[in-house]
């Protein structure tokens, strides 16, 4: 039996670094055929900017691209295209300046985009790109548009309202047949005919990089592929390898955690851990808290902790792991305030948030070297901020007891009424 597990073990292991240098081949691959390319491509500025189906954010970006007179350089092109994509389609001469502003609040609405200009025209832009239309949303905001219309002395005629969505959804209600409709899907492709006419290299890029985040929550009107590109025959070249790649990347995802987890461990040997201090998991997630702070059957009032410990955050482009110091949020506004002002005065920084305080963990070079040394970097700066803030929330000890107490005590009374 010893025989054949020696045998077993000695494949098992032989698998293993067959899969390994699998891998690194593979990788060594991609990275040659993806270094050939240029540095823009790939680069999205609206990922790293976290935009996704945001209809704040992508309402911003068509106001800055409506505005003739912003830095885009293009004048009232996007304008003009817009309102000649819609349907039916809007012919309006354009004065020389155009007012543009978003989040623009009627009598009954807040519009998501208003352009005007007194005398001359209005135009209201509902834009939605994953949500629904509220309940009578289209008509209350309809209404608005005619009261601005009057404030601005703009003729009936020369007040629009467009309705923008993924598809080209038709608006609600009963002043639907006044909408004009208009679909992410046809304006993304009209825009990207546009691409090559537009003159500032640096919009260029912009528009460019919008039109691939819209993709996402619109689908494509890109004409279809008469082909793979080289980086995606290399995935389907190496492809056993690439779902070993994936597996490796979860299995980081759980190393990550279960260091994070291990961490008990060295806190509860730390000094002041026995100042009645206990330790949680959530998730992936970990924190802890002094049983002073917690009321029955809640969550503690105040704790501290750490999240975002996956390999996304740790090594890629997003935000690091983060360490943090919360207080409960509803019912716990005085407290919150107080500590926050407790906080500033003994020299540290506090957001006026419920994680009032914040700090990024180091994320990992992706040397080799590097690598195999965070962990243990890792683990102690956790160690140490846990240790330097456990000491700082102590000095408030009084005053987070004071305020558990006083909250039991009126829950006792509203009890007892």
């Amino acid at each position: 039996m010893r025989a054949v597990i020696e045998v077993f073990e000695g494949l098992h292991d032989a698998r293993r670094e067959a899969r390994l240098e699998a891998m690194q081949r593979a990788l060594v691959a991609f990275e040659a055929q993806t270094s050939q390319r240029s540095a823009v491509v790939g680069f999205n500025t609206f990922d790293l900017l976290d935009v996704g189906t945001d209809e704040v954010k992508h309402s911003a970006f068509l106001a800055w691209l409506l505005d003739a007179a912003a830095g885009h350089g293009q004048g009232a092109l996007f304008l003009k295209t817009l309102l000649a994509t819609c349907r039916p389609a809007i012919d309006l001469a354009l004065p020389e300046q155009v007012h543009v502003q978003t989040e623009f609040a009627g009598v009954e609405s807040i519009v998501d985009i208003v352009l005007y200009e007194a005398g001359a025209f209005v135009l209201y832009i509902e834009n939605k790109t994953v949500s629904p239309a509220m309940p009578n949303q289209h008509d209350r905001e309809f209404r608005d548009l005619q009261r601005l219309g009057e404030t601005l002395g703009v003729p009936p005629a020369a007040r629009f309202a467009i309705y923008l969505t993924p598809r080209g959804r038709r608006a609600r209600g009963k002043s639907a047949q006044h909408w004009h409709c208009l679909a992410y899907r046809k304006l993304g492709a009209v825009l990207d005919d546009l691409l090559p006419a537009i003159s500032d290299a640096k919009t260029r890029y912009l528009v460019a990089d919008w039109l691939d985040t819209v993709i996402g929550f619109a689908g494509t009107w890109r004409r279809m592929m008469t082909g793979l590109s080289p980086e995606s025959l290399l995935v389907a070249e190496h492809w056993n390898t690439i779902q070993d790649i994936i597996r490796a990347r979860e299995s980081l995802d759980r190393e990550l955690t279960e260091m994070l987890f291990s961490i008990q461990t060295d806190l509860e040997a730390e000094d002041w851990w026995d100042e009645d201090w206990q330790f949680r998991r959530y998730n992936n997630e970990i924190y802890i808290y002094n049983i002073h702070w917690i009321r029955p059957q809640e969550w503690p009032v105040v704790y501290m902790g750490v999240y975002w410990l996956d390999a996304m955050h740790v090594f890629g482009a997003t935000s690091p792991p983060q360490f943090y110091v919360a207080v409960r949020s509803k019912g716990y506004e005085i407290l919150r305030d107080r500590l926050i002002a407790l906080t500033r005065d003994a020299g540290y920084a506090a957001f006026d948030k419920r994680l009032f305080i914040r700090r990024d963990l180091q994320k990992c070079p992706t040397e080799r070297e590097a690598a195999k040394s965070y962990p243990e970097n890792l683990r102690q700066q956790i160690i140490e901020l846990f240790t330097e803030y456990a000491a700082l929330m102590m000095r408030f000890d009084d005053t987070i007891r004071e305020y558990v107490a006083a909250k039991d005590a009126a829950d006792a009374v509203a009890d007892e009424a």
